[in-house]
């Protein structure tokens, strides 16, 4: 179909000789970009389930005056933890709005680094009793992550929008798991001083 002289990848020609053929391998290519959809959507969803565990178990780790500890700028784990229950809505919102043909309406609050929108998640998503602020973020995180299960596959494929928009999600997720790590990492040096 190029017209270079060569074929492109994953495409084939029936020739009409063989028209009676050709729902059969139809099907097969709905059925193969089906599963390649439902492997994307798997994939991305995968991985804000694992950049999610990760911060959580590492949180648990920490004693209670550690979990108030601030070690991320201006944020203590508990500040974190706040920040990523905001973001589970605004990406769940985000999503919504893209699957209706909209921009996104976080893009509003846009500013360096998004400072004045995470602190207004941390203010808004923040609990001082560890269990209740884990109870907030588990639940945050289930609706995103049930809501994500719900939208059909192949609107990951359609929507790259919404593939990129996960993806950063966990990436930057992964890169919070670290920076608690890191600050595990820390203390247990000082405890062995």
């Amino acid at each position: 179909p190029r017209g270079k002289g060569h074929p492109m990848k994953e495409w084939v020609q029936i020739p009409a000789a063989q028209s009676s053929t050709w729902s059969h391998f139809a099907r097969l290519a709905c059925e193969y970009v089906a599963g390649a959809a439902q492997a994307k959507k798997d994939e991305i969803i995968r991985g804000l389930v694992e950049a999610r565990q990760g911060i959580l178990d590492a949180a648990c780790f920490l004693s209670p005056a550690e979990q108030d500890q601030v070690f991320l700028g201006v944020w203590s784990i508990k500040d974190l933890l706040a920040h990523l229950a905001g973001w589970d809505y605004t990406n769940l919102k985000a999503v919504q709005e893209i699957l209706e043909g909209q921009k996104p309406s976080f893009w509003e609050h846009y500013d360096r680094n998004w400072k004045s929108y995470n602190a207004r998640l941390v203010v808004e998503y923040r609990q001082e009793e560890m269990d209740e602020l884990l109870a907030v973020v588990q639940e945050s995180h289930r609706k995103l992550i049930d809501y994500l299960q719900a939208v059909p596959a192949d609107e990951y494929l359609k929507r790259e929008s919404i593939a990129s928009l996960l993806r950063a999600e966990a990436k930057d997720e992964e890169k919070h798991h670290g920076q608690v790590e890191a600050f595990r990492k820390q203390l247990a040096e000082e405890r062995c001083k």
